[in-house]
């Protein structure tokens, strides 16, 4: 341990040398944060890793002999006894005490600062926003970050005393979730505590943090010397040092302020950043070979002996061409994989003792493979166990076969080796199974259990453990199915009788019942064979015959009134399929399913109609490769297709002096508030199935929403500009701009985003994704009106809807 220790510390000195050197000052931070952390994980796993090498070296029959020096009295020697001191102290233990009061100490700090803020948290008012949640605090200090929580004080929020570039500041920890990375180098430093560089690690990823956010702020289009100024007037000592006892939270950081003007005006070109990035690679490649670790492993390797003397006769023309297709067979298999079946090993050794030196010289050359050592292993009565002459124990007998044949794959060993227990009457059972065990996880082809009666060979009883997993993983199956919706394999059913026969009494009560399946249905009646037609006869009559063939019925057979009708009736036209069948068709398939508009597995859609079978049922594309399925509760409503229009409308309204975003389409009218949320025509919150229409006014004249709508398209000079609402009213103003000033146009937009138009994808009914994350079209409308967007792409389709896809600059 105490060298993988200082293993692990010297990897750190270096990793953390190498970003201080090269990469500290450079602007590639998010780089930077990836290596740091990886930096720490790879200093902690390249001292524990173990590369194992085999030294083949030939096998030795003879042994050297035992010497045992003994004195002339008969008497073994003695050695020398050290003397020791019986007050030495145990440093061991000692350090062990010291390490648990540490973990203790930086665990209890560890806790106590995430309790303070999950506390903080629960009892102070939050307000949230989009990507942030803002916890309003009573107590003064500097804003700071966890996850997705903004901490900022009361009084100055509400006075908007703080300003822009900290909020962004802020929102930036919290988007790019800066406090996982904390939290891991703190729980690092609770189990590494001893560790100086673990502090140095979490000072430098601190730092990272604020480059990344301060870079954050300046892409944003704040000017570089008044966010300098705003941080150096919003930071104090005095609330820092309040601040501290939290260490868990992303905060602007005083004793840093220096560091991050200077790196705000660094400009790193790519060349510089991608040759940076190339010399980690061989400085990892340096720490994986000096401080892993390499272990040497000789293997016994011995040789298949054929007959050197070349036989007087010559081999058979067949029986070269037999020898070289095996030989050639087996040489192109690695000698490691090489596995020969023992009756093609027969042929290939008589075929070559067959040959004279010259056909053998001509020939392939023979394949040699490595032999498998048998195993044998004795136990008495006592408990005493010998593996092939030496004596090991229960425990070391795994580490003891995996010396034995070391150069073989399990693989190999499960086809080559065979392997003998050899009991006495006395023998303890237990320990027999144990060993039997064993043996089948090394891997042996054949185990034969030798009782004390003349050698006799005791059969394996039961099946194995293998076989018994199998059968169990089976059963649990057919066994979680419903009896009567059973989709029963006659495959599953025969291995689940064979593999229940091997088994033992003891086995069958303590695996898995067998299935209780249902009994087949009969089988069809057999068809009658159907008589022979007979030979058809010419039906043409010659002029003045009279014609043999009896003419047609021209009525069909009808029912007179009164009397009992002997029509046959048609058959009834078969029902309809039950759910459940149909879902299980539509499995089948390869279909798709939703439940209540989520989307759901195979098996959740089956379980689902089992315990409900009054569930709507909507198929799709039923003959298509990808058929979907929709399941709901409700009455499931039909979507219009592609090739339906949509009509769009869209302003500004200012309401009870908020201002919102509307869009009209098809006659619903959404309403979105500054911070995206949909809301009610007063302002209000709305969920999804809250809307409601509002009426339109132009000229004082009551209008419909498709008269405001031809206005709005045809005249770009009229749009919405004021709102009167009652209880029983909602109206929408429509205004002619073009007669009245610009002062009292409410519509004046200053976003640079309001010069993208999504007209026309929204009347082609198009799919909108926002951040790669499906939008719905009205919530793509006000994203362009209130937020800063980097690029729209969009991507048509021959087939299928157009995708149109906003990005947010970042």
């Amino acid at each position: 341990m105490e060298i993988y220790l200082l293993k692990s510390a010297a990897c750190m000195a270096i990793l953390l040398a190498f970003y201080k050197v090269f990469l500290e000052k450079e602007q590639m931070h998010v780089f930077k944060r990836f290596f740091l952390l990886g930096a720490v994980i790879i200093a902690l796993v390249i001292p524990s890793l173990v590369f194992v090498e085999y030294i083949p070296i030939a096998a030795t029959t003879l042994q050297e002999p035992l010497v045992i020096n003994i004195p002339p009295n008969g008497q073994p020697l003695e050695e020398p006894i050290a003397v020791t001191d019986i007050d030495t102290i145990n440093w061991s233990l000692l350090f062990l005490t010291l390490y648990g009061f540490g973990v203790l100490g930086f665990g209890f700090r560890f806790v106590k600062n995430l309790t303070q803020i999950i506390r903080r948290i629960r009892i102070n008012p939050k307000l949230r926003q989009l990507f942030s949640v803002k916890v309003l605090l009573s107590e003064k200090m500097p804003p700071h970050t966890f996850f997705k929580y903004i901490f900022l004080n009361k009084s100055n929020f509400e006075a908007e005393n703080i300003p822009k570039e900290v909020l962004l500041h802020e929102e930036t920890h919290a988007k790019q979730l800066h406090t996982l990375d904390v939290l891991f180098i703190e729980f690092l430093q609770v189990i590494l505590w001893f560790n100086p560089l673990i502090f140095l690690f979490k000072k430098s990823i601190k730092l990272n943090h604020e480059f990344l956010a301060d870079q954050a702020v300046i892409e944003k289009g704040a000017p570089q010397s008044n966010y300098q100024n705003t941080l150096l007037s919003y930071i104090s000592n005095e609330s820092l040092q309040k601040y501290q006892s939290m260490g868990m939270a992303s905060a602007l950081n005083y004793s840093s302020i220096k560091k991050r003007f200077i790196i705000m005006k660094k400009r790193t070109s790519k060349r510089a950043v991608l040759l940076r990035s190339i010399l980690v690679l061989p400085l990892l490649a340096l720490l994986l070979y000096g401080f892993s670790e390499t272990k040497f492993i000789e293997v016994q390797t011995t040789k298949t002996e054929i007959s050197s003397i070349p036989n007087s006769k010559k081999a058979s023309v067949e029986q070269i061409t037999t020898y070289n297709s095996l030989a050639k067979k087996y040489n192109a298999i690695p000698m490691g994989q090489r596995i020969i079946p023992l009756n093609e090993l027969r042929t290939l050794e008589y075929s070559y003792a067959q040959m004279t030196l010259e056909q053998r010289e001509n020939a392939e050359p023979f394949p040699e493979c490595q032999t498998a050592e048998p195993i044998d292993i004795y136990i008495d009565g006592q408990g005493n166990m010998l593996v092939n002459g030496k004596e090991v124990t229960l425990k070391g007998l795994p580490d003891s076969l995996s010396k034995i044949n070391s150069g073989l794959s399990k693989k190999a060993r499960e086809k080559k080796i065979s392997a003998r227990i050899h009991v006495e009457s006395t023998t303890d059972k237990k320990m027999v199974e144990q060993v039997e065990a064993m043996l089948i996880d090394y891997g042996v082809a054949t185990l034969n259990i030798v009782g004390p009666k003349k050698g006799a060979t005791i059969p394996q009883e039961g099946a194995s453990r293998k076989l018994m997993s199998e059968y169990d993983a089976l059963a649990k199956k057919y066994n979680a199915m419903d009896r009567n919706h059973m989709r029963i394999l006659k495959n599953d059913v025969e291995r689940l009788e064979y593999l229940y026969s091997l088994m033992s009494d003891k086995q069958k009560a303590d695996a898995e019942p067998f299935p209780d399946f249902p009994e087949p249905p009969p089988a069809p009646k057999a068809l009658k064979p159907a008589e022979a037609p007979a030979p058809v006869q010419s039906t043409r009559v010659l002029k003045g015959e009279v014609s043999a063939v009896a003419p047609p019925n021209a009525k069909a057979p009808k029912a007179i009134k009164g009397e009992v009708n002997n029509i046959p009736v048609p058959p009834l036209p078969p029902g309809p399929k039950a759910p459940l069948d149909h879902i299980i068709e539509m499995v089948k398939k390869g279909a798709t399913f939703f439940y209540e508009d989520k989307k759901i597995s195979s098996d959740k859609a089956i379980e689902l109609l089992k315990k409900n079978e009054s569930l709507n049922i909507s198929t799709t594309k039923s003959r298509s490769k990808n058929p979907q399925v929709r399941i709901s509760k409700k009455p499931i409503k039909i979507k219009k297709s592609s090739a339906s229009r949509s009509s769009i409308e869209t302003g500004n309204i200012t309401v009870n002096g908020k201002k919102l975003f509307y869009s009209t389409r098809n006659g619903s009218t959404s309403y979105f508030n500054e911070t995206g949320n949909q809301v009610d025509r007063q302002g209000r919150l709305l969920s999804e199935n809250q809307k409601e229409n509002p009426t339109f006014y132009f000229n004082g004249t009551k209008i419909s929403s498709s008269i405001a709508h031809q206005l709005l398209k045809t005249n770009r000079s009229i749009q919405v500009t004021t709102k009167n609402y009652t209880e029983d009213e909602y109206a929408i103003v429509l205004t002619d701009l073009s007669e009245v000033s610009s002062a009292q146009n409410h519509n004046k937009n200053d976003n640079p985003n309001s010069v993208i138009d999504l007209t026309d994808m929204i009347v082609q009914d198009a799919l909108f994704f926002y951040n790669d994350e499906p939008i719905s079209a009205e919530k793509a409308l006000w994203l362009t009106k209130n937020t800063y967007i980097e690029r729209v792409n969009t991507i048509g389709s021959k087939k299928g809807k157009t995708k149109v896809y906003l990005w947010e600059k970042a």
